[in-house]
């Protein structure tokens, strides 16, 4: 009731309804979801049931009289219900499938018959909570957790999260069932929204923090509203900030800061952020979930708020770092979409969706991104989360914009940490201590970056000692042309171009390189992606070192607001 006044009063809202049956009407032109599986994954499937359901029962509600929409939702519904499973092996396609139904049984109840509600329920109970009792619950010796009960991260609360939703939607008819269920779930939930302190960073990266909240705020929305209490889920360090990682992982273009296993998608709006930003009093996180919402899920409208106040007017920091997992942020502007962004991991080589990507870093300036991490690559190839991964380019050092000596990967379990930052209007940076990833090779290694100069050009400086000589390499990944001369390159993207080039004395050379892996032969019918869009930058010097300082600037050329001045090199330690 409350969504359908807010329609009526705020264009913005009227707008997303209207997207919201665009949305509906092209679900209801395509076959209901099939008990069809990708590799080991029904995840694609569960997915479209979760959209669905969570689209036709909000039109049921929005769209009077809303029929056509009840029985979108049921063709869905019946045809996953008649699955012989919802592949319990990889039981993320169980538990959001769970989340669906739930979600269905809840929004729709008043209008399904009895038959409806009892197949509804059943399949929650059958698909759902029982096997989540039987093999993970209990499925460990004598009856005690195991598999993603135990984990920390993502599989935790999108797992954990569905099983609550079912069993809080069950619990009048299955009370005995749905307390066993739920006293497991906040048994294990703890062990992930740890993973949030001390500061909210999350360390899968933002497409991962996306999918951990898009089922970690509905279980507390859900126990709130069901139970009138969250069990102090929402009160772990870091969770009362973690919005502020999203808020500063994406850059002017609109691009996120895509480490770890992330694509550099700009699709934006995260409806979740809204409940956020109400639990903890934050108002800048609707502008953040609010920032290019294309109305494609039902929340946007019931949870948004209609006064939101941009981050510029909120005089909200243009930096943020994270220490918990090590990542910093650095912006000249909010509200300028010519403003020059960085994003710097140390990383942490060892965990969920790592790459060998320590001190990695992107780039935004003149509305573009100049500077890509290439993200993750398909799932589905041979070994990619098991022995073969550090084969794949994208996933090894290679494919990371880091530093390499003598064309060697980072270790495979090393872990950076941002060890200082420091801002001021003209400038800020933050420094990381890479050392670990290197250590068969050197005694020390850090890379520090800084937005200076008004914080329109970016100055990236390594310092490193050796065991032994070696070539030093930095390296980029660009979508830009490359054009290099013999003391700088130039990207170049339409009539647009960044200059790049070394301060420091050490001789160097400039060279263009595809961003191609070495071999895409990988045999089960799949292949690693050849990188056709990227080139990559590379800068070595002439001969082996031993230690070195080395700056390299890179310089907006088109930037009004950025002084001509080539900047300097001085020492790390003297940054702070």
């Amino acid at each position: 009731e409350a969504a359908r006044k807010g329609i009526a009063g705020d264009a913005k809202a009227a707008e997303l309804l209207t997207k919201l049956r665009i949305q509906g009407e092209n679900l209801l032109r395509q076959e209901p979801v099939k008990h069809l599986l990708i590799g080991p994954r029904l995840l694609t499937q569960s997915r479209r049931c979760v959209e669905r359901v969570y689209v036709f029962s909000a039109l049921c509600h929005l769209d009077a009289p809303g029929e056509r929409w009840l029985s979108g939702a049921l063709a869905n519904l019946r045809a996953a219900a008649a699955f012989p499973d919802w592949n319990p092996s990889h039981f993320l396609d169980a538990a959001e499938m769970t989340h669906a139904f739930a979600i269905a049984y809840d929004w729709l109840f008043d209008r399904l018959d009895e038959h409806e509600k009892a197949t509804i329920r059943e399949a929650i109970i059958t698909k759902g909570l029982r096997p989540a009792i039987d093999k993970v619950y209990r499925g460990g010796k004598d009856g005690t957790m195991t598999g993603w009960a135990l984990r920390d991260n993502n599989w935790n609360q999108v797992c954990n999260g569905g099983m609550i939703l079912g069993a809080l939607a069950i619990a009048e008819q299955e009370p005995a069932l749905a307390e066993e269920v739920l006293g497991y779930a906040l048994k294990s939930l703890p062990r992930a929204m740890r993973e949030f302190a001390p500061d909210g960073g999350w360390f899968e990266g933002v497409a991962y923090w996306e999918y951990t909240l898009r089922y970690t705020v509905p279980l507390l929305a859900a126990l709130d509203s069901a139970l009138g209490r969250r069990f102090g889920l929402d009160e772990f360090p870091g969770f009362s900030d973690t919005g502020d990682f999203y808020l500063h992982a994406f850059g002017p273009t609109g691009l996120a800061f895509n480490f770890s296993d992330c694509g550099r998608s700009s699709a934006r709006g995260f409806p979740w952020l809204h409940w956020m930003a109400r639990r903890f009093q934050r108002p800048v996180w609707h502008w953040a979930a609010d920032d290019g919402d294309t109305g494609r899920h039902p929340l946007s409208l019931f949870w948004r708020e209609p006064d939101v106040r941009t981050p510029a007017q909120l005089r909200t920091r243009r930096e943020a770092v994270f220490v918990g997992m090590n990542a910093a942020m650095i912006r000249s502007s909010w509200d300028d979409p010519a403003a020059s962004f960085v994003g710097f991991y140390a990383g942490h080589n060892g965990v969920a969706h790592s790459q060998l990507e320590m001190g990695t870093f992107v780039f935004d300036a003149l509305g573009e991104r100049w500077v890509e991490e290439l993200g993750s690559d398909d799932y589905d190839l041979p070994g990619y989360f098991g022995k073969r991964r550090w084969e794949y380019y994208r996933l090894n050092s290679q494919g990371q914009n880091v530093i390499l000596f003598d064309g060697q990967n980072q270790a495979t379990k090393a872990r950076g940490r941002i060890t200082s930052s420091g801002a001021e209007n003209g400038s800020a940076h933050a420094i990381a201590d890479l050392s670990e990833g290197y250590a068969e090779q050197a005694l020390r290694v850090r890379r520090g970056v800084r937005l200076t100069n008004g914080r329109r050009l970016l100055l990236v400086q390594d310092e490193f000692d050796l065991k032994a000589p070696a070539f030093y390499q930095w390296q980029i990944h660009t979508m830009a042309q490359v054009k290099t001369e013999i003391d700088r390159a130039q990207l170049i993207i339409g009539e647009k171009t960044v200059e790049v080039r070394v301060l420091s004395r050490l001789p160097v050379d400039y060279i263009l390189e595809e961003a191609r892996p070495a071999t895409l032969a990988r045999g089960d019918g799949k292949t690693e992606d050849a990188n056709e869009k990227y080139r990559k930058l590379v800068i070595r010097t002439r001969g082996k070192v031993k230690s070195g300082t080395v700056g390299v600037l890179l310089r907006p050329l088109q930037d009004p607001n950025a002084p001509r001045g080539a900047g300097f090199v001085k020492p790390l330690d003297a940054w702070d």
